[in-house]
């Protein structure tokens, strides 16, 4: 079994353990699925992932739990060319740029409850704005063990 069949497993066995999923889970780009800023590259340059996100997004999609990025990145067009070159932009509904206001944009887009979907970015503000709203963050906890841990 390789390493990406490794976590893509252990990832379904943490989000096995719970009786109610989201239904979508957004990811910041920067810092939480890359180690980089795309701001600070080049088209041009080959992106690689943080080892364990690919298969805990495959997992998730496995369960049938949506996927969305949401990113405050300046260099968009460098972000969807990295997501291309991964080959992991066909796992994600459509993308909306992050704002003060991204769980009203995604609430509205999708039209689920507000604790229909899980928040992963490295900005604290947002976790806490994420948090007041009712968004799980027990499964992120969760999550981010199995990547950095």
């Amino acid at each position: 079994m390789g390493d990406l069949e490794k976590v893509k497993n252990e990832a379904l066995e943490i989000i096995g353990q719970f009786e109610n999923l989201p239904r979508l889970v957004v990811f910041d780009l920067d810092y939480t699925l890359w180690p980089f800023y795309c701001e600070c590259c080049y088209e041009d340059e080959i992106p690689y992932l943080y080892p364990h996100a690919k298969g805990i997004l495959e997992a998730l999609k496995e369960k049938g739990i949506h996927v969305a990025v949401a990113s405050r990145s300046p260099a968009p067009d460098i972000a969807k060319t990295f997501l291309h070159k991964l080959g992991i932009h066909s796992m994600f509904v459509p993308m909306v740029r992050l704002s003060c206001c991204i769980m009203c944009i995604i609430f509205f887009l999708f039209f689920f409850s507000i604790s229909a979907f899980i928040l992963f970015v490295d900005l604290f503000c947002f976790m806490y704005a994420a948090a007041y709203v009712g968004c799980d963050l027990y499964v992120y906890k969760r999550l981010i063990k199995c990547i950095f841990f």
